[in-house]
């Protein structure tokens, strides 16, 4: 089957691949045709599917014609994204430069976005890396009109997810974020994602969102962890492997 896959900058590459194949076969693919060396690690296959933007399982099947699928930033660790990669860091600026105009970033003001978009047409991308990763919601995931029975039952919420916490924004008002320190479990089943944390009286309380994006939500969590497990590793002197980022 023939797919086609967006790219940050606008382009689109098209690859031919077996039907059977799996969403993680196809973003190793999709990234060396992007010309992406050691960067790639940062990089996941998304789809969009009636107008939700959502990670793609690795075990994923990926011949369905109705999903649009899309390469872009999949690392929550900002310090982990200086990469030595130009091909790597012209697509996160493109992609950073549409949230922010999509107001994905919060709100930044007309003069700002001015100074950040000269930077990009200047190609001065590790500058403007560098002061992206001072944005409070860079890196991070928003899931929008979820339900949550936190701060109370049928709650309209945002759910917003970094390398820290996993926060519950009620429309307009301010966000409660809730550490990954003090998450002890969380699980996911069809458009329900559920965790359990330890309150500040040692207790321990269980939050459930609902959400068609419940399963991207809990592919957020994954990674989390798995970034942190990366960081841990090499803060102790390991070596990272091919698959960390880089």
């Amino acid at each position: 089957v023939k797919v086609t896959i967006a790219l940050p900058d606008k382009k689109a590459i098209e690859l031919s691949v077996p039907a059977s194949t799996q969403a993680g076969e196809l973003e190793k693919r999709a990234t060396s045709a992007a010309g992406l060396g050691p960067g790639a690690p940062i990089f996941g296959l998304f789809a969009t599917n009636a107008g939700l933007v959502s990670k793609i399982p690795a075990m994923t099947l990926v011949g369905n014609p109705n999903t649009t699928l899309i390469l872009g930033r999949w690392l929550f660790t900002k310090a982990q994204e200086n990469v030595d990669d130009p091909a790597a860091e012209a697509l996160l600026v493109a992609q950073a430069m549409d949230a922010m105009k999509a107001g994905s970033l919060g709100e930044l003001d007309t003069e700002t976005l001015d100074r950040f978009s000269a930077l990009k047409d200047e190609q001065q991308y590790k500058k403007f890396l560098k002061a992206a990763r001072k944005i409070e919601n860079y890196a991070t995931v928003a899931v929008p009109n979820a339900t949550s029975d936190f701060p109370s039952e049928g709650s309209k919420i945002n759910v917003i997810v970094s390398l820290e916490s996993i926060s519950l924004q009620p429309g307009g008002g301010e966000a409660t974020p809730f550490e990954w320190t003090t998450i002890k479990k969380h699980s996911h089943s069809g458009k329900t994602f559920t965790f359990t944390y330890t309150a500040d009286d040692d207790s321990e309380e269980t939050v459930t969102i609902e959400s068609p994006n419940a399963g991207y939500i809990a592919l957020c969590a994954a990674r989390i962890k798995e970034e942190r497990a990366w960081s841990e590793q090499l803060l102790a002197g390991g070596k990272a492997a091919d698959n960390w980022f880089s």
